[in-house]
């Protein structure tokens, strides 16, 4: 990577997180790396991470001359690289990865290469409402390279798959990490039949999907969370309501 995008070889570049706290990106040994933690040595949120990531991207993209080499600053504060790298399912050609993030961005192979990627989450329990929004959107669409993110299980992929396959548009599943309990910021809770899970993995999925969207589209009602993280992505959005 070339340093003279910064004003020091090690100086870090600031981009704005979630809640105006700066997440710092820096050069080590001419490699772009991910801090982990705040400067109060907290685990960043997924959330937080998100952002950053989708920032970054913005500036690779910005800069397709120079090569990014992608890494985590640390990899044993928990936070696996299947639930690192998707951040960056999107991120330019210019942009390099460490092999571990490698095989974990295998499913979004291609997906940078769209020129809109219509992110699809929320609260969706109309399978008809779907199909109607999906077909109202491609035609406004359809002079550009679309794909469809969502999340990879639930009515909202099984619907949103299915139809996408239908119509030759490409579709990108995004899991959530319900048994992850060790994960910074997990929520733990009980289910029905005693087993612990996060609570959270539904959110940090949705932030993982977004961190790679040009455009979302909110089916019911939202999280104060999940809107405060597309507002602060400046995302396109549209609100589907039965």
């Amino acid at each position: 990577m070339n340093a003279d995008l910064f004003q020091s070889e090690r100086e870090p570049i600031q981009v704005l997180a979630g809640k105006g706290e700066p997440v710092s990106w820096c050069t080590i040994d001419h490699m772009v790396v991910l801090p982990l933690w705040d400067d109060a040595g907290r685990p960043r949120s997924m959330t937080d991470l998100a952002v950053a990531a989708a920032r970054f991207s913005r500036l690779a993209r910005q800069q397709p001359e120079k090569t990014f080499d992608l890494s985590p600053l640390s990899q044993w504060n928990g936070y696996p690289a299947s639930h690192l790298a998707p951040l960056f399912a999107a991120a330019p050609a210019n942009c390099r990865f460490l092999s571990a993030w490698r095989a974990a961005l295998k499913p979004y192979r291609d997906l940078a290469t769209y020129e809109v990627r219509l992110a699809l989450v929320g609260q969706a329990d109309d399978d008809m409402l779907i199909d109607r929004c999906l077909s109202w959107l491609t035609q406004r669409l359809d002079q550009v390279r679309l794909a469809l993110l969502a999340p990879n299980a639930g009515l909202l992929a099984d619907r949103s798959r299915g139809w996408a396959v239908g119509h030759g548009i490409a579709w990108f599943g995004f899991p959530a990490h319900w048994r992850a309990v060790q994960v910074p910021h997990a929520e733990v809770a009980h289910g029905s039949v005693g087993k612990r899970y996060n609570r959270r993995a539904g959110l940090d999925r949705d932030a993982r999907l977004l961190a790679n969207a040009t455009h979302v589209v909110v089916f019911g009602k939202s999280s104060p969370a999940l809107e405060s993280l597309i507002q602060t992505l400046a995302l396109k959005h549209r609100r589907v309501r039965s």
